[in-house]
């Protein structure tokens, strides 16, 4: 069969759409870009922000209206709320990541019930590489009990790989001349913590493979977790095979704010991470996530997110408009008006590139070993640097894809770093 796949979220949902992909190409079906040349149209979706949401179902109702017999739906949407789904797409199929990966399931699939959602095992993983680069997921699901969060109840409690698995498939991608490997989970701080290991350990055993030349971005981990492991994770960064990128969402400089959204740390544990992270690596990249608009954030609960953001001042801040997610505790709360989110939301996004700024203006002048990643155009190539922020480097001498090179950062545009080889 030729299939068509779209995927939307976040590297984790990628990551599964890969596996998918893999696994049916190995059956000896086709994968198109185009739904029209498709027998079959899977669609992994994501439901973690209502603005998310909507543009699924806006791609879902549309797809059905001209392929209604074709659609196949899986992802967090799928597993949480399927009712959405099928109010605009009645006879599709809405299953799990999971059933996808059994035995040549598209012979079964639409000769079955429309609902099939049994999670069951943890998926397996691709180590294909794509332009090189790898994602890896090292867990599913999460300990927490965010009281917006509606992903938990689609990836449930923490179910960490093996690390011999994950290390099994790591040496596989560096077979297949991979050289960029994103770690990834709902919370990758807690790796680990259901079988008896951690993340450090995790790492220090992929990094004991020193053949090849790669790098490892470690995603996002919170901070109730982080600092537990701290000391140990520091250590283990200070390879130049890790990428020196921190991805910690605060959610909320206001401890009365983080105690609603049952976050488990107050913000003076985000200040002493990104204290000891800064003393350990100077220009490592600490990006966090700002919830604006949560229910009880009242003026001064704001201004606290201020204060925290203007002490700690990130590398980069994600901002979003809190938008209650059904069947989570935060939804019932009593709600902000939309015009004060907008706001607040305009007036962080300031601060944002404000800090980007001043973060920027650091590296001019500086030296950096670079991941070299991709070539943009005659002369020009795209590259991380040691912090995993993107460089763009020009260099009239050709250079290799997934080599390092000394370069010397001489501008900045918005995020975007320019360099030349030193």
């Amino acid at each position: 069969m030729k299939i068509f796949i779209k995927t939307w979220g976040c590297a984790m949902n990628k990551a599964n759409s890969y596996a998918i992909e893999d696994y049916l190409s190995k059956l000896g079906h086709i994968f198109v870009s185009d739904p029209s040349d498709a027998d079959v149209i899977i669609l992994n979706t994501c439901n973690v922000k209502s603005p998310t949401e909507q543009k699924v179902l806006y791609k879902i109702s549309e797809l059905y209206r001209k392929y209604s017999s074709k659609l196949i739906i899986t992802g967090c949407m799928a597993l949480t709320q399927s009712d959405l789904i099928l109010n605009v797409a009645p006879k599709s199929m809405i299953v799990s990541h999971n059933f996808l990966l059994r035995e040549d399931p598209l012979k079964q699939v639409f000769s079955l019930p429309f609902l099939h959602l049994e999670q069951g095992s943890l998926p397996p993983l691709s180590s294909k590489p794509r332009k090189g680069l790898v994602i890896l997921p090292i867990a599913e699901g999460c300990l927490g009990n965010c009281s917006y969060c509606i992903v938990r109840l689609a990836r449930g409690r923490l179910r960490s790989y093996p690390p011999e698995y994950i290390e099994r498939k790591f040496l596989d991608a560096l077979s297949r001349d991979a050289f960029q490997f994103w770690l990834t989970a709902q919370d990758t701080g807690v790796y680990g913590w259901d079988i008896c290991t951690n993340l450090p350990q995790l790492l220090k055993s992929l990094l004991s493979h020193q053949n090849r030349i790669y790098r490892i971005r470690v995603g996002m981990m919170n901070p109730k977790a982080t600092v537990k492991i701290l000391d140990d994770l520091l250590n283990v960064y200070s390879s130049p095979c890790i990428f020196k990128f921190f991805h910690i969402p605060v959610q909320s400089g206001d401890p009365t704010v983080l105690n609603l959204m049952n976050r488990g740390y107050s913000p003076d544990i985000f200040i002493k991470i990104v204290d000891k992270i800064r003393s350990a690596f100077p220009y490592a990249s600490i990006v966090t996530d700002i919830i604006v608009g949560f229910p009880g954030e009242d003026e001064e609960a704001f201004n606290n997110t201020v204060k925290l953001l203007n002490l700690t001042k990130p590398h980069k801040i994600n901002i979003s408009k809190f938008t209650p997610r059904p069947y989570t505790p935060a939804a019932k709360m009593k709600q902000i008006p939309s015009k004060l989110k907008k706001e607040r939301s305009k007036f962080l996004s300031l601060l944002s590139k404000k800090f980007s700024e001043e973060h920027n203006k650091k590296l001019l002048n500086k030296e950096f070993q670079c991941l070299i990643t991709e070539q943009v155009s005659p002369g020009v190539y795209k590259g991380r640097a040691e912090n995993f922020a993107p460089v763009y480097i020009h260099s009239f001498t050709p250079l290799s894809i997934g080599v390092i090179a000394r370069v010397k950062i001489t501008n900045y545009i918005q995020a975007r770093l320019i360099a030349h080889l030193n």
